[in-house]
């Protein structure tokens, strides 16, 4: 029985990895899908650029108007989509070609909603690995807001439970969570399917930074979207600055060895 997938992407002046992105996109095993690219305020050039590439049928450009956000973005992909099945990668990240086949299998074998897989973790500016990103056997919406195992590279998850109500944030930051949050205490728990098949390319800078950053917004998230009480929105932020600083871990290779990419 065939199943159609919908991919959402938000792009924004990512033309410089895009082109990697794209083809691993292409090339899936699993070749039933449509892609939605939704394009949040780029340069007319690097635009253009992506138009030029962009050349498969099932792929569709969308243009928001405005910078807008990478959650506003996949909320317009959202409203667009027809599949059975829904999934993101964002325009600098790359899937290996097995990764809707394992997804899709995976769903279709344990009767479940929703799966997220592991991945591996480049550190582009240092052309360095950290260890693979394993994450737990399953969640519930209640275990996000203390640890977030499930990434948009790798949330693979039925349409039958996703309705207008179930969309991205409206904060500065945190907004897949938000997301993720909503999705599963309606859909229920989420599972992993123990592969590692994408590659997260991460800005070995900003790291630290971005967690130092993102304290508000995680209590955002639990005070506002989860309706958790004062002290158990502290205690969610604190266990999930603990998280954090085990999730990164030492880095394993040089970017020169293949054998940690399969794209």
């Amino acid at each position: 029985m065939g199943a159609k997938v919908s991919i959402i992407t938000p792009f924004k002046n990512s033309i410089s990895f895009f082109k990697s992105t794209y083809l691993s996109v292409i090339n899936q095993k699993h070749t039933d899908f449509e892609w939605f690219i939704i394009d949040d305020g780029s340069l007319e050039e690097q635009f253009d650029e992506l138009t030029a590439i962009c050349t498969d049928p099932r792929v569709t450009i969308l243009k928001n108007s405005g910078d807008n956000g990478a959650g506003p973005a996949r909320n317009h992909g959202l409203a667009s989509i027809t599949g059975d099945y829904f999934t993101f990668i964002d325009a600098d990240d790359l899937w290996d070609d097995t990764f809707l086949s394992d997804s899709l299998s995976y769903l279709r074998t344990t009767d479940l909603e929703i799966c997220y897989s592991g991945y591996r973790r480049l550190m582009y500016h240092r052309n360095t690995y950290l260890d693979d990103f394993i994450p737990s056997k399953s969640v519930d919406a209640a275990d996000l807001l203390s640890g977030c195992d499930i990434s948009c590279l790798t949330f693979f998850a039925s349409t039958s439970k996703l309705d207008h109500s179930i969309r991205f944030g409206a904060f500065r930051a945190r907004n897949d969570l938000v997301f993720f949050y909503k999705f599963l205490e309606k859909a229920g728990s989420a599972s992993s399917t123990n592969k590692i098949n994408a590659t997260y390319r991460i800005n070995s800078n900003s790291i630290s930074s971005n967690k130092f950053k993102l304290i508000k917004y995680q209590y955002l998230v639990s005070r506002v979207i989860a309706k958790k009480s004062l002290i158990t929105s502290f205690v969610n932020v604190l266990k999930w600055g603990l998280y954090g600083l085990t999730k990164y871990g030492k880095r394993t290779s040089s970017n020169s060895d293949t054998s940690k990419s399969k794209t």
